[in-house]
Order: C-alpha cells, then sequence, then structure tokens
C-alpha cells in the first residue's frame, strides 16, 4: 500500500511537472532552434548531423558534421526562406567548408541563383575540433525579415566528377520558422 502510495505521488509530481513545462515552454517559432538531421546519408565529411538557426540582431546557422576535415571538404549553402507567401526560399549563402575558401549571398528563385552575390556584411566561420561551419547573415543583407527557416546542402565532388549531397532536412525542404529574437 505504502509503495503504491509513493508511485501515485511520484506520477502526480511528474504530471504536474510535464504539464507545467509544456504550458511554460516558448511556441515552436522562437529566437533560436536548434534541428537534427538523419545521420550516415552521405559521407562523413559533408554528414550534416545537425542545424541551429540564431534569429538575433544577426541570422547566425551553424551546421555540425559526422567529420569536418580542412582540405578534403567540399562546400554549403543554406538557402533561407523569408516570406510565407512566395514558394522556396529567397536567398543563399554558400562558402567552401575548407580554410580560406570565398562565401557569398545571392538571390535564389525556386532553389536557383538568380544573379551574382550580393554586397553585404557576411562571415564564414569554420571549426574543425567541433565539426562545425557557420554562417553570420547581416539582417540587411536578408532585406531584414522577421521570421526565417532554413534549408541546408552540403555537398563532395565524387570521382568521377558528380557530387554527392547531404540535405538537411530534406532536398528542397525547411526546417521550422524560427521569430526574430
Amino acid at each position: 500500500m505504502l509503495r503504491t502510495r509513493q508511485l501515485s505521488t511520484v506520477a502526480a509530481a511528474l504530471a504536474a511537472l510535464t504539464t507545467s513545462t509544456v504550458l511554460a515552454a516558448p511556441a515552436v517559432e522562437a529566437d533560436a532552434n536548434g534541428f537534427r538531421d538523419r545521420v550516415g546519408e552521405a559521407p562523413a565529411v559533408i554528414d550534416v548531423q545537425g542545424v541551429r538557426v540564431k534569429n538575433f540582431a544577426r541570422v547566425v546557422v551553424t551546421a555540425r558534421y559526422d567529420d569536418l576535415v580542412d582540405g578534403r571538404s567540399g562546400g554549403w549553402t543554406v538557402y533561407v526562406d523569408t516570406s510565407r507567401r512566395r514558394v522556396g526560399p529567397e536567398f543563399g549563402v554558400s562558402g567552401g567548408l575548407s580554410t580560406g575558401t570565398d562565401y557569398s549571398v545571392y538571390r535564389v528563385r525556386h532553389w536557383k541563383y538568380l544573379s551574382g552575390p550580393r554586397s553585404c556584411p557576411l562571415d564564414l566561420s569554420l571549426n574543425y575540433r567541433r565539426d562545425t561551419s557557420t554562417f553570420e547573415i547581416s539582417r540587411r543583407c536578408l532585406d531584414r525579415p522577421g521570421r526565417i527557416r532554413v534549408a541546408v546542402v552540403a555537398g563532395k565532388a565524387r570521382r568521377d566528377g558528380s557530387w554527392h549531397r547531404d540535405w538537411a532536412p530534406r532536398r528542397h525542404q525547411f526546417y521550422d520558422w524560427v521569430a526574430r529574437g
């Protein structure tokens, strides 16, 4: 009897904690969100395992890989959707995954670049110990959006000249919207 009462008390406490956590939790749309991706679907050097989006004064997108290695990596693109009314992303932010590579922001329609690179503040950081790549993008560069959502693709040339790509979350799909903080 005492054991049953203790279990009931523990169950009630867990239920109360779960309910208060759910009620106090922020909406799905927040100023920063972390997302997971399927693991093992690409060579380790470009296998995207997770994406973190921070939508503050600057937009910061970080991708985490299985084993990012300088000099053996390909490139990555963050597609940024800023409008619920239009289908697909409005911007693409592309760069290499090796030290010293170039990176740029482009206007995009239907997942294709519309023109040459935009001239605006943009930074790329590569951390081979943490297996991450990070773009830090000026809001002005993205036409000062409110909410955003992203898709990430990492790619590497195969020996036959074709490309192996890993899309996060999936090809031509986005993660959830992230509100501006």
